[in-house]
C-alpha cells in the first residue's frame, strides 16, 4: 500500500483551514465560534502534519534498521554505486564538520547545466547567513555522476577520489569557502 507523505498532508489541511475561515468569516455575528473554529483547525492541521511526519520518519527507520531489500518507497530505492561513493564520502567526514553543515541535501544528478562542472553547490554558505535565515528551502549540493564516469571511470579507485575530491569542494562552499581561497591553499 502507497502511503501519502506529510507534504501532501500538509497541504490539504492548509487547503481546508482557508476554508473554514472563508466560511466563518461570512458570520458576523459569529466572531466567537469564527475564533474557536479557526484555532481548533490550526491545533488539527499542526496535530495532522506531525503525525504524518512522525509516521513518515517511522517507515525510514524500520527500512533501515531492517537490512532488507524490500522497498517501502521508490524514494527509498538502495542507493547506487556511485552514490554510496558520494555517501561515503560524507560519511568520512569528521563528526564535528558533518554536524556543522546546516539545512543542506547532496544529490546525484545525471548531467550537469553546462560544460566541464562536476558538481555545483546552490544556496547561502554557512558565513553569509543571518537571522534572516529562516524557514529557508534546503541548499543544494549537486554531484554530477556523468562527467566523473566519463573522466575518471575507467578506474574505481581513480573515481572514488575524484567524487570524494567534489564532494569536499563542494562542502567547502556550504562552509563559505570560495574557489580563489581553495585555490591559495592548493585544495582547488
Amino acid at each position: 500500500m502507497r502511503r501519502i507523505g506529510w507534504a501532501p498532508l500538509a497541504g490539504i489541511a492548509v487547503l481546508v483551514e482557508i476554508v473554514v475561515i472563508l466560511f466563518l468569516s461570512g458570520f458576523a455575528a459569529g466572531q466567537a465560534l469564527f475564533a474557536l473554529v479557526s484555532a481548533l483547525s490550526g491545533v488539527a492541521l499542526v496535530a495532522l502534519v506531525l503525525f504524518a511526519w512522525l509516521g513518515e520518519r517511522r517507515a525510514l527507520r524500520e527500512y533501515w534498521q531492517s537490512g532488507s531489500d524490500d522497498h517501502v518507497g521508490d524514494e527509498l530505492a538502495p542507493l547506487s554505486e556511485f552514490e554510496q561513493i558520494v555517501q561515503r564520502a560524507i560519511d568520512d567526514l569528521p563528526d564535528d564538520l558533518r554536524a556543522a553543515m546546516s539545512n543542506v541535501e547532496v544529490v546525484v544528478e545525471d548531467e550537469p547545466p553546462e560544460r566541464h562542472v562536476l558538481g555545483l553547490y546552490r544556496g547561502v554558505p554557512l558565513t553569509r547567513r543571518t537571522s534572516a535565515y529562516s524557514l529557508a528551502l534546503p541548499d543544494k549540493i549537486t554531484i554530477y555522476r556523468g562527467p566523473l564516469e566519463r573522466l575518471y571511470g575507467g578506474d574505481p579507485d581513480l573515481l572514488a577520489s575524484q567524487v570524494r575530491r567534489t564532494v569536499l569542494h563542494e562542502i567547502a562552499h556550504h562552509f563559505g569557502i570560495s574557489d580563489a581561497r581553495l585555490i591559495e591553499i592548493d585544495r582547488y
